[in-house]
């Protein structure tokens, strides 16, 4: 799994470390398998441990991708456009649904959590609310009230404050908080098929071309910066897309590139893509946080972690 990945997630319960108690002072401690069951957390290491498989399925085909661009002289020789070389087609299908599976992982491990937050103690929800129990993810205060009184009203008095903390619609904006996006997701899948993975092209941070004139100079750029001009978009890429072009002072002889082409993964939601590491990564961090309020009662200060979209990742 890549390194930055792992640190991630590995990192999504430290948000925590500016929490504040709430107005107890000593909080009680929730314990999976003493005070609930480990199926909430079973759930969570399965989406994580997906998402490693995920990240390795994505290397695996990234590696056999063929380092360089294709170069093509324009007709005047004045200017040359370099060109994504993708002759081995990316495994979207494949990579879509096990994003799926992840992002239903996700999603089921936070409706069991409060599951078990309904039935603790002991509680038993009347069979209606039972059969309407989900983590409530909630853009308006009349929304939470509404689970809150109904098929969360068996959730303990401080444990159901605890999950009121972590409600998208005490973060701005509210139609960014991520786990929106989870849900949003997952419901696209689950009821449209509508998960698609594609690859795009995402950093353009580096270049690296060589050009030779006929006048007999050379031009050999690894930087940011003029002359060249960056011509990918976020949208799913395929062979022979520009990638981006050099204008010249004088013709052109020949041109190339040994440029690895720089490519991100991606899903659309809302009509935006988003890479689907950065993505998933925001995702685990949020669960991470929200067990962690669950269990012991520590608010966070700033819950408001948000996906990014592909054209803001250069």
């Amino acid at each position: 799994m890549r390194l930055d990945i792992l640190i991630g997630m590995v990192r999504g319960w430290k948000v925590l470390k500016s929490a504040r108690l709430s107005g107890m002072a000593n909080p009680r401690q929730l314990s999976p398998g003493i005070d609930y069951s480990l199926w909430p957390q079973l759930k969570w290491s399965r989406a994580r441990q997906l998402v490693s498989e995920l990240n390795s399925r994505i290397e695996l085909w990234s590696t056999s991708v063929p380092r360089g661009l294709i170069a093509e002289i324009s007709e005047d020789r004045m200017s040359v456009v370099y060109r994504a070389r993708l002759p081995n087609a990316a495994p979207v299908f494949e990579w879509s649904l096990l994003l799926a599976d992840i992002l239903h992982n996700y999603r089921t491990a936070l409706d069991a959590l409060a599951w078990e937050m309904a039935h603790l103690e002991g509680n038993k929800p009347s069979a209606t609310n039972e059969r309407k129990i989900y983590f409530p993810i909630t853009t308006t205060r009349a929304a939470w009230l509404a689970q809150a009184r109904g098929s969360l009203s068996s959730v303990p008095e401080d444990v159901l404050e605890r999950m009121h903390s972590v409600q998208p619609y005490g973060v701005e904006p509210v139609s960014e908080g991520i786990f929106l996006h989870l849900h949003e997701l997952d419901i696209a899948d689950k009821h449209k098929g509508l998960i698609r993975a594609a690859v795009s092209v995402r950093d353009k941070r580096q270049v690296e071309y060589a050009i030779a004139l006929e006048s007999g100079e050379s031009i050999l750029e690894h930087l940011e910066g003029d002359p060249w001009t960056w011509l990918a978009s976020s949208e799913p890429a395929s062979d022979g897309d520009p990638i981006f072009e050099v204008r010249t002072d004088a013709p052109i002889a020949e041109a190339s590139s040994r440029m690895r082409l720089p490519v991100a993964i991606t899903v659309e939601n809302r009509g935006v893509r988003h890479d689907v590491m950065n993505l998933l990564v925001l995702i685990d961090q949020q669960v991470a946080l929200t067990f962690e309020v669950i269990e012991t009662g520590s608010f966070a200060d700033a819950l408001g972690l948000r996906p990014v979209p592909v054209e803001h990742l250069d």
